[in-house]
């Protein structure tokens, strides 16, 4: 048999190899099939094949989409499969249709199942079979109704965000296709190693996928007096430079500030491989420009979301971090930032992002997934069809909702009794923008779509993509076509009012010019700017500065 080693090793660089170069035997004709030697004893025919990036694209008699495999998993191509089964429909197309989900414990836990099993509810109208082989490893079939044969084996593994791209890169791995699961944002790392293999830029729109929303409470055993920390607060009880929660200060039912319980705080907190870890560090322990700390030795630590939040329930002087559907029967605290702004975990402050702990949930991909199967539950994952999967698995879906009512007019009474709220001192806020901003807030509703921006930029960032398609969608359905809505544009502190207010007028009018190229109608006068006013996190820092750059959309109730 001609190994693949030897006998292609000169031939993949051309791109195409022309099969009947691989075999011993006599010349073939051209568009004649010829067999493809899988190491498992799987025999694929094929007329033709692609060699690239250490893996080979065979193309089947017939055309469709070609079957992708990573070169190690193929013993001889053009030459007699000795010992080899001969191939059948359902064993070539097994062998298209595995690939794996690797990453995030947080996704993997109960989410991306949950979204898996729907997919296969609605497109086949069978539950998706899933069978445990380890911690945190399972492997999961879908099979149409009425069928003992999988048209899909999924390898999943929630073993921790910090698995995702690995598996992504991972050339010798016995399942070439992954989608990768991630709680936290790509790092400068994996973005790199992407780069330097592929050439692909892992944070563009077509690589880097928003699933969902989740925030990180900070949560105390529920007898805990105290309501409320600052971040700093925080930092330093995860540290292990606060120890007793009598050297934590709070206001009680009289007002007055007294001192918490006398109580060793004890602390609890996710595993190294967890991305909500990893969140927490970046946005607690360790944010740019900031002093660095380390967790504290002796915290207890969890692979388990759910057995982190028990352990906390059951312990009264206990602190700790968890996603928002593992609260439980603890108390989240609210978040004190540095500029006196209070900030509770909601549904409306996660999904408008404005909760300091707040944090998007990722699917990376290589590009498109070559495996059709991998490609329809991608599209499902990120489709408005999905959204009640999504609350169904507890975190917060990306569906248009709206500030509570009451919410909203405490929000506006504050700020324009104080319009300079969370500015510095030398910012002075224009009377003119104070009265255009109250008047639209009273016959307006705020909703949960914002859009982000790079610094002094009005170019949007990639989760615009799929927001922008779906508040068009939202702004044409039943009920919603044709009410008046605005598009209202902030800025950061930095720079003078003036160039603030153009930038922050530009950023408006580049969703209205998105939202047009997506069908959806804009009027006049649907555009307005703010400049730095109304910010929804301190100035004082890139985080709170990237929170501000922003568009929100009001809309007529």
């Amino acid at each position: 048999m001609v190994s693949i080693n030897c006998a292609l090793r000169g031939l993949v660089a051309g791109g195409i190899v022309s099969l009947i170069f691989l075999s011993t035997t006599p010349p073939v004709r051209a568009q004649q099939e010829i067999d493809v030697c899988l190491k498992s004893g799987v025999v694929i025919r094929a007329l033709r094949v692609e060699a690239h990036d250490n893996k080979f694209s065979f193309y089947p008699q017939g055309g469709g989409a070609p079957i992708e495999v990573a070169e190690n998993l193929v013993k001889g191509i053009g030459v007699p499969c000795d010992g080899a089964t001969q191939p059948s429909p359902a064993s070539a197309a097994a062998a298209t249709l595995k690939f794996g989900i690797h990453g995030s414990n947080t996704i993997g836990e109960r989410l991306m199942p949950l979204l898996i099993d729907t997919f296969s509810q609605k497109k086949y109208g069978a539950r998706a079979i899933v069978r445990q082989k380890a911690p945190e490893v399972s492997e999961i079939e879908i099979r149409p109704a009425n069928s003992a044969q999988p048209i899909a084996t999924i390898d999943f593994q929630a073993k921790g965000s910090g698995t995702s791209e690995p598996s992504l890169v991972d050339k010798q791995a016995e399942i070439p296709t992954v989608i990768g699961m991630s709680s936290r944002r790509a790092n400068d790392k994996e973005v790199k190693e992407v780069h330097d293999l592929f050439n692909i830029d892992l944070l563009t729109a077509g690589n880097e996928h928003v699933l969902a929303l989740d925030g990180i409470p900070v949560i105390v055993n529920p007898g805990n007096p105290i309501r409320q920390l600052s971040l700093e607060q925080i930092a330093k009880i995860f540290s292990g430079e606060i120890s007793n929660w009598r050297d934590v200060t709070y206001l009680n039912a009289s007002g007055q500030e007294v001192p918490g319980p006398d109580l060793p705080i004890k602390v609890h907190a996710r595993d190294n491989k967890s991305g909500t870890y990893d969140t927490f560090v970046n946005l607690v322990l360790a944010p740019p420009d900031q002093p660095k700390r380390q967790l504290t030795p002796q915290a207890a630590r969890y692979e388990s979301s759910e057995n982190l939040s028990d352990a906390v329930a059951k312990d009264p002087g206990a602190i700790g971090f968890i996603g928002f559907p593992y609260i439980k029967k603890n108390t989240a605290l609210l978040i004190a930032s540095s500029c006196g702004m209070l900030s509770a975990p909601s549904k409306f402050t996660v999904k408008t992002e404005s909760y300091p702990l707040a944090r998007r949930l990722y699917l990376y991909t290589l590009g498109e997934p070559n495996i059709p199967m991998a490609r329809d539950i991608m599209q499902f994952a990120m489709s408005d069809e999905a959204q009640p999967t999504i609350i169904e698995g507890e975190f917060i879906d990306q569906a248009v909702e709206f500030q509570d009512a009451n919410d909203q007019r405490q929000w506006r009474l504050t700020l324009m009794a104080n319009p300079s709220q969370g500015l510095a001192s030398d910012k002075t806020v224009a009377v003119t923008t104070v009265r255009s901003f109250d008047a639209a807030l009273q016959k307006l509703r705020r909703s949960t779509v914002v859009f982000r921006f790079d610094y002094g930029s009005s170019t949007l960032d990639a989760k615009v993509v799929d927001d922008v398609g779906r508040l068009a969608r939202y702004l044409q359905s039943p009920g919603i076509a044709g009410k008046r809505f605005e598009l209202i544009g902030f800025a950061d502190s930095s720079g003078n009012w003036s160039s603030n207010l153009q930038l922050s007028t530009d950023r408006a009018q580049r969703v209205a010019n998105e939202l047009k190229a997506h069908g959806a109608a804009v009027p006049d006068g649907s555009v307005l700017g703010m400049s730095y006013m109304a910010p929804v996190a301190c100035n004082d820092g890139p985080a709170g500065q990237a929170k501000n750059r922003r568009v929100e959309v009001w809309i007529a109730p």
